[in-house]
């Protein structure tokens, strides 16, 4: 015997088409009686459906870009001043003029700063406050400020 469906040869003991899935219908009337009789394969009662919509904006992927640093590391000048109820950290990274070169992380109770210009590479973990967060960072004339609260 095949299958209706894909006609690939079946074994009379089997129920369903190992091979597309659909069921094969054996003992025809019997069959069809005992699934009227005991409503097997319809819902009972009454059925809904649950439909969800996005009412918002899809969010945006961010990539993570962590610079590659050079086999020369330096460690930069670091000062950190406290502000009111945050914090002002200077860091000098001289010949980096761009926040492109710059990447800064921060993880738990600490700031991780990493900035590339050509062959030469700043690197420098500076403890913070866990409960502070990174609220502007800027460069200029080869000094980076960022500002924690």
């Amino acid at each position: 015997m095949n299958c209706p469906k894909c006609h690939k040869k079946q074994n009379s003991d089997w129920r369903y088409c190992p091979y597309c899935g659909l069921e094969i219908k054996r003992g025809g009337l019997l069959n069809k009686i005992i699934k009227q009789l005991f409503g097997i394969g319809k819902p009972r009662g009454k059925s809904f459906t649950i439909k969800i919509k996005s009412s918002g904006k899809k969010r945006q992927r961010v990539k993570r870009r962590v610079l590659k640093l050079p086999e020369e590391l330096e460690e930069p000048e670091v000062t950190v001043k406290k502000r009111g109820d945050g914090l002002e950290i200077l860091i000098e990274l001289p010949g980096i003029n761009s926040l492109k070169n710059v990447n800064l992380m921060h993880l738990g109770e600490s700031l991780e700063i990493r900035a590339v210009k050509d062959d030469k590479g700043y690197f420098k973990i500076i403890s913070v406050p866990e409960n502070y967060r990174i609220i502007n960072k800027s460069i200029s004339n080869g000094v980076l400020a960022v500002k924690m609260k």
